[in-house]
């Protein structure tokens, strides 16, 4: 078989014998934003498959080139290999499964936009039992054991176009998309580079995930400072999902539990309230995009219309495998240090009822 262009021979048309093809770099692929048509193995392809449905990501050993990416020649920073999948972010679907290698920090500095129904998994990789993928004893799921050596997503701060805090992450401004972690620890973002943190009133998508999906399964949420940075955002207008399974929130390292311990302060307190934030509507006096404000006063905003649907399991500690899962913390009922305590903008009718969360159980 021979790969042929579609005029040959002086000037003139030769029509192609079987088995001849026409060779995929003569045909125009369109830049419609959108386009799904590719060349792949020698013709063209529409499909919701990914070129890179697995990416391996090594901060130590690992090197950022485009042939990179496999568990033999794993890419090195997060930020590179998410963008060496953008285009698959656009596909509806795809399921793309991030592995980490154990014990090691990835900056997350780059803000990714989400809009149709593609799916990204965190886990990790290099634990002499498996990766996040790997089920002991055909009943415990790796993820969830207390002693992996959890590589850390850290979040970086940076300011936007309408001159707002964001941080890096992901946004949907539809809606859709879904985030997952498991068995890694996510660092809500720490303003670099400020001796003190912005106000509160100029912070913009500052969140790890905004409205979207997202699912914390054997994983470790910290707040590594009281600046208001979280793990994940409502916005107006919208309805976002929340899945939780085994899954500990910390700040600064710390469980606040009760008694609290000695290391606890009064601002550590006030930081949990960060965790999850419902975004107040546009200021009816500034229109632009990314203006969606944290606290802006009554006289420039409207308290936020979103809507969370949340999935939350209280899990115990239980010793299997020769050690112990990982906790749920917080749990959903604890009136003084449960749940409640880490949402900003949550808001409840008169028999105390939560009025932007839709959950199986009052909290």
């Amino acid at each position: 078989m021979v790969a042929r262009a579609p005029i040959v021979d002086n000037n003139g048309h030769r029509p192609m014998a079987a088995p001849d093809v026409v060779d995929p770099q003569f045909i125009s692929l369109s830049t419609q934003s959108g386009n799904q048509v590719r060349v792949i193995g020698g013709g063209l392809y529409v499909g919701n498959v990914p070129a890179l449905p697995n990416v391996y990501v090594d901060s130590v050993a690992g090197v950022d080139t485009p042939t990179g990416g496999s568990s033999g020649a794993p890419f090195k920073t997060l930020d590179y290999a998410i963008g060496q999948i953008t285009p698959s972010l656009a596909y509806t679907g795809t399921l793309i499964r991030f592995f980490l290698k154990i014990g090691q920090t990835y900056n997350l500095t780059g803000r990714y936009s989400i809009d149709t129904d593609v799916e990204l998994d965190f886990g990790f990789y290099g634990d002499v039992r498996g990766d996040f993928t790997t089920v002991l004893g055909g009943t415990v799921p790796l993820w969830m054991l207390s002693n992996v050596a959890r590589p850390v997503i850290q979040s970086v701060a940076f300011t936007n176009t309408a001159g707002l805090w964001s941080c890096g992450g992901f946004t949907s401004s539809s809606g859709r998309g879904v985030i997952r972690f498991y068995g890694v620890q996510v660092n809500a973002a720490i303003p670099l580079n400020q001796t003190t943190p912005p106000t509160i009133d100029t912070y913009g998508q500052a969140d790890v995930v905004n409205t979207s999906r997202m699912g914390l399964y054997g994983t470790i949420g910290n707040k590594p400072d009281i600046s208001p940075y979280g793990l994940f955002g409502t916005f107006a207008r919208t309805q976002t999902q929340v899945e939780q399974f085994a899954t500990t929130f910390t700040v600064r390292g710390n469980v606040i539990n009760t008694p609290p311990n000695s290391t606890i302060t009064a601002a550590d307190l006030v930081a949990r309230q960060h965790f999850f934030h419902f975004y107040p509507d546009f200021p009816s006096t500034y229109f632009a995009a990314g203006a969606n404000r944290l606290a802006p006063s009554a006289l420039t905003g409207s308290n936020g219309s979103g809507v969370m649907s949340l999935y939350w399991s209280d899990v115990a500690s239980q010793s299997t495998q020769s050690t112990t899962t990982l906790a749920t913390f917080p749990v959903l009922s604890d009136v003084n240090y449960g749940l409640t305590n880490y949402f900003y903008g949550l808001r409840r009718d008169q028999q105390s009822r939560p009025l932007n969360v839709i959950s199986g159980r009052l909290f």
